[in-house]
């Protein structure tokens, strides 16, 4: 099962240019999940972005039909909670993304998830505990 992250949700349902680039690689069969933690982090970029509510409750729904989304659990919490303790956690990271990044990270090995596909960021070794984190997409700022 193939996880995608927030940045790449948000390329995918904005329409951005290369998208086309990652998205072929993701067609082949797989299932492909998010968890609940990448909506919400959805819903609140879309909500700086100055999307309106109901276009961002648009933008939701397809993801729920194609999707599979991942909940949390008392493993995936678990999971987080040692993530967030790890080496690396406090350094080059914002303090939304210490606290969401192990709980996506949790969330999607506790339920299966053998990759985890988002944007060239610096949060994250190639390989998470069996997790390989495949980075596309367009480069952040900064």
């Amino acid at each position: 099962m193939r996880c995608l992250d927030t940045p790449l949700l948000l390329d995918l349902l904005l329409d951005r240019p290369g998208v086309g680039t990652w998205l072929p690689g993701l067609q082949d069969g797989q299932e492909l999940c998010t968890t609940e933690v990448n909506l919400y982090e959805l819903a609140l970029r879309s909500e700086r972005l100055g999307i309106p509510r109901r276009a961002r409750e648009a933008i939701a729904r397809p993801l729920r039909r194609e999707l599979t989304v991942l909940g949390l659990t008392r493993e995936s919490i678990e999971l987080a909670e040692g993530f967030h303790r790890g080496p690396g956690w406090s350094r080059g990271s914002t303090a939304e993304e210490r606290l969401l990044v192990p709980l996506i990270l949790g969330g999607a090995l506790s339920q299966g998830a053998r990759e985890l596909w988002t944007s060239p960021g610096r949060w994250t070794p190639k390989v998470v505990k069996g997790l390989k984190v495949h980075r596309v997409g367009r480069t952040p700022p900064g």
